[in-house]
């Protein structure tokens, strides 16, 4: 069957980047850790920073014999060949001196490469080097520098099977196949005589096997260009094809298949001419990867050409006219949720504010445009919008969400407070009423909150800090004051917390910080000092929490990170410059190992308390966006976090599957220059080749 789509992102690399050309043929990584790429326009080497391209010289013999690059291989001492299917040579290339040594066919020389254009180059694991050309198999000779060809002769019926070579594998078992045409042919070593199959009973045109792969089950796997992909069987010599059908989901997208590459968790993937497929053995389930061109972060292109993964496990796809992908499945750890226009049952709007698993496990989520409760067992959402004509329906846009004591939802909306009773399903309104000392101060509840002792508060803008009594069902206001000292700092409330030190206290965060004793209902305020560094670092604060330890921190949209210590009321800061991915924070969670997760202006960071040291990650890494929205934050009681955009959806993850990648990448001194300028003064002292040398 075919899978819903999981969101995953592209990281795109094209002409901008350096890249000479947008149709990437062929990819490899070589033993020092380059990745290679085959092009229109010469090969290009990427260092991990930088592209450097490989082009044909006229007047340079030794540079790129043809510019456009088909194939690719590297033989087992390190050398890379290179090939084009626009003529009959193949190219040497030598590390430390990035000269180029050009094999051609030579219609005099019976030991010189077959003539034709040149499509495939393999080593095998004996270390011979084979190439397939469009008119034959040849194997090189290393120490004579000449090749073998084998030929097909319509004579001898243990010769070649099919004039054009256009892909070659060895399996397990050391045997070397052969891709001609409608041919794959297996090659017998010690008697030199080769074996056919079919894979097409009838001749027909256009049909080659462009790759042979066998998988982690032993399964031979045959993609051809105009007949899908095939399983052969070794011992009946029958082929099971794939074909691509419109009207089935369990089918590829398309019958002509360009590569097919296995991970290591045995998931095969499919380079098609109609997008980029992941087929799943165990859930016996393709996933298909198209290029959406309202997304940066899809797929390049549909027409997909070739696949390498690198000894990271990063993916690397290349494309026919959008240049490379690059998938780093270890960002895959992170979930994205967006709202989808086609799909009546995804998230109502991509503006996320609030969040709230209640004591069902229920996951409610506030946006822009009503009130959603995800189904998880369906993966969907089922909304609460409002209703002009039903009095008990939800007001409009959902700020805030909180469970009582009771089960009951409290939710803050930009029209009043309302209480939703779960099992009748209807909504009761609290709204400001001019008249009223006991009504809600303000209409824009941005934050509600149920402390240890159940007593309701609520947050406004603009109104300050409400305290509900359930039974009076009224409001007591707590506002700013110029006259009184002690009142609430603040006429807007961004964030609430208690204190697990002082159980009398309460946190308030909007401007400033204030510290509310609830027995003598006074304000103590924290404010930033520009004389003073240790003094609040920024006066516009947008989260606040309280971690196991009892430390109080406190998010700024400004000023970054700040530590607040009990004994001396001072404040500790963290910015950028410690690491920090953005100084605007809008949210702070703690997880199960004293870590803070930061929801920021520009990323998610993650802050070891311990070492003070921060781990950033961004929309590369699979988040929904780079940008967080206050006081779109929330930590479950099963540790799951979330974190809302204004924008793109909300993100959703278990701090226990973010791992990072434990690969460490080899060193390789790429350049040397004097003084460290690029001046004239200042050039390389060793301008070619200089990772492949052992001294310089």
């Amino acid at each position: 069957m075919l899978a819903q789509n999981r969101e995953i992102k592209f990281e795109r690399l094209g002409l901008e980047h350096g890249l000479s050309q947008s149709t990437v043929y062929c990819i490899l990584q070589d033993r020092q850790g380059f990745m290679w790429f085959g092009t229109q326009a010469g090969v290009n080497k990427f260092d991990g920073y930088k592209f450097t391209a490989y082009q044909e010289d006229v007047f340079d013999s030794t540079s790129l014999a043809q510019n456009v690059n088909n194939v690719m291989g590297e033989d087992h001492t390190g050398t890379l060949w290179f090939g084009s299917g626009n003529e009959a040579v193949v190219n040497r290339f030598e590390p430390a001196t990035e000269r180029f040594t050009r094999f051609k066919h030579d219609p005099n020389n019976p030991h010189s490469l077959s003539d034709g254009g040149v499509a495939v180059i393999f080593t095998d694991h004996t270390g011979t080097l084979w190439i397939g050309t469009s008119n034959g198999l040849n194997r090189f000779e290393r120490e004579k520098e000449q090749f073998t060809r084998f030929l097909y002769d319509p004579k001898d019926s243990t010769s070649l099977h099919g004039y054009s070579v256009s892909a070659i594998y060895e399996d397990r078992s050391g045997t070397l196949w052969i891709g001609t045409g409608r041919w794959l042919n297996r090659f017998d070593r010690q008697t030199e005589r080769f074996v056919h199959y079919t894979h097409v009973p009838q001749p027909s045109k256009a049909q080659p096997i462009t790759v042979i792969l066998e998988d982690h089950a032993e399964r031979l796997l045959v993609g051809t260009d105009g007949t899908g992909l095939k399983e052969f069987d070794r011992e009946t010599g029958q082929f099971t094809t794939f074909f691509y059908d419109s009207n089935s989901a369990s089918s590829f997208g398309s019958n002509n298949i360009r590569s097919i590459h296995e991970d290591p968790f045995g998931t095969l993937w499919v380079a098609t001419e109609e997008g980029l497929y992941q087929f799943d053995h165990k859930k016996e389930q393709f996933s298909r990867f198209l290029n959406d061109p309202k997304n940066p972060q899809s797929l390049s292109d549909n027409r997909v050409w070739s696949i390498c993964e690198d000894i990271s496990g990063t993916l690397w796809i290349g494309t026919f006219s959008g240049g490379v992908n690059k998938l780093d499945r270890g960002k895959e750890q992170f979930t994205a949720v967006a709202h989808e226009p086609d799909n009546p049952h995804s998230l109502s709007h991509n503006g996320v504010n609030s969040f709230y698993k209640d004591r069902a496990g229920t996951l409610w989520v506030g946006t822009a445009k009503g009130l959603n409760r995800l189904v998880r067992d369906t993966r969907q959402f089922a909304y609460f919008f409002p209703d002009p004509k039903n009095p008990h329906s939800l007001n409009n846009h959902v700020l805030a969400i909180q469970e009582d004591h009771l089960g009951m939802l409290w939710i803050g909306t930009f029209n009043g407070l309302n209480k939703f009773d779960p099992a009748t399903k209807r909504f009761t309104h609290f709204v400001h009423a001019p008249n009223n000392p006991n009504s809600l101060s303000s209409n824009g509840v941005t934050v509600v909150y149920e402390g240890r002792n159940r007593v309701l508060w609520v947050g406004t803008d603009r109104g300050g800090l409400n305290r509900f009594d359930r039974e009076k069902k009224q409001f007591t206001r707590f506002m700013p004051d110029p006259n009184n000292p002690y009142s609430i700092k603040t006429s807007t409330v961004w964030a609430m917390c208690e204190d697990s030190i002082a159980s009398n206290v309460l946190w308030i965060g909007g401007a400033g910080v204030s510290r509310f004793d609830r027995n003598t209902e006074r304000f103590t305020h924290f404010v930033n000092d520009p004389k003073d560094l240790s003094s609040l670092s920024y006066d516009y604060v947008a989260s606040l929490l309280v971690d196991h330890r009892g430390t109080l921190w406190i998010g700024t949209a400004g000023g970054g990170l700040n530590r607040f210590d009990h004994k001396t009321e001072q404040f500790i800061h963290f910015t950028t410059e410690d690491g920090l991915c953005d100084n605007q924070i809008c949210g702070i969670s703690e997880d199960d190992y004293g870590r803070l997760w930061l929801g920021t202006a520009n990323g998610l960071s993650c802050f070891d308390t311990e070492a003070k040291t921060f781990k950033n990650y961004d929309v590369l890494d699979g988040l929904a966006s780079n940008e967080s929205v206050f006081p779109g934050h929330y930590k479950s009681a099963d540790g799951e976090m979330l974190f809302g955009s204004p924008n793109s959806g909300f993100t959703m993850f278990h701090p226990d599957s973010i791992k990072d990648n434990p690969f460490i990448p080899p060193v390789v001194i790429t350049a040397l220059k004097r003084y460290n300028t690029d001046d004239a003064e200042g050039t390389a002292i060793e301008e070619k080749g200089i990772s492949a040398k052992k001294e310089v």
